[in-house]
């Protein structure tokens, strides 16, 4: 932010000793100011930010009331590992897997994988959207109001590569050099994309509730073990040419196809 000539910058910070934040001793420009002990609780106006006394202060005397910023363009507000979104209001939210939202499926959806030969065509009930097709956002960007941006790394194994990657699409946006869909095709993107996750095992299981794929791996290997049968477990083996043991020929199908 101060390499690109803001006039300032607040951090507030929870924690009362400064958390992270409290290792970098020395800022640019004398434009850096840490609060710390405060977080964000709500806004008034359009540039205006009510800060009060955080929980991390036990001695927080309530009855001083709230301290407030001025003057703020740009709101960057960091959730930590528990994503918590109560000081937005409610349209500003996104769906990160704790707001239910139903995915009306076609009605004569199939899931056609490979695992379907153990799973049996189990009956989805997927319940909310997965955090990369919240249907009012567009690769973090609210499409009823793109001055709210999120940028998280939910859909992401690596997260410095999540973060890396959705901050190179957040500033073309700013920068006018990524143009946003309407708000139409967004949500019409989002749903094939919801299509497409609900055909996959992984990301399935974290969209349907009651969709338990490795619970029949597990009945099927048990009971080929408690035939006798030697095996090696399936991921070894094919992560690391191992032998696969008397495994049935279904399940070996259903690991080579994920």
């Amino acid at each position: 932010a101060v390499k690109v000539g803001v006039n300032y910058v607040t951090i507030v910070v929870r924690d009362a000793r400064g958390g992270e934040v409290a290792g970098t001793r020395i800022w640019p420009y004398d434009k850096v100011n840490v609060l710390r002990g405060m977080t964000v609780t709500g806004s008034e106006g359009e540039r205006r930010i009510r800060l009060s006394k955080s929980g991390d202060l036990p001695e927080a005397d309530k009855s001083k009331g709230c301290l407030y910023l001025d003057d703020i363009d740009t709101i960057i507000l960091c959730t930590g590992y528990s994503v918590n979104q109560n000081m937005l209001s409610v349209e500003l939210r996104r769906d990160f897997g704790d707001i239910e939202e139903e995915l009306l499926l076609p009605d004569d959806w199939k899931m056609d994988h490979p695992l379907d030969k153990i799973t049996g065509d189990t009956e989805p009930d997927a319940g909310y959207y997965s955090p990369r097709t919240s249907p009012d956002y567009y690769n973090g960007v609210s499409m009823t109001n793109p001055n709210m941006m999120f940028m998280s790394y939910n859909d992401f194994w690596w997260p410095l590569l999540a973060i890396d990657v959705y901050a190179n699409i957040l500033a073309g946006v700013c920068c006018g050099t990524v143009k946003l869909p309407t708000l139409e095709d967004a949500r019409r993107l989002a749903y094939e994309e919801s299509l497409r996750q609900m055909r996959d095992p992984l990301t399935r299981y974290y969209m349907d509730e009651y969709y338990y794929p490795f619970q029949k791996f597990d009945e099927l290997t048990n009971a080929a073990a408690s035939d006798g049968s030697s095996l090696s477990t399936a991921p070894d083996a094919q992560y690391h040419d191992e032998l696969w043991g008397d495994l049935p020929v279904e399940i070996k199908a259903a690991y080579e196809a994920l």
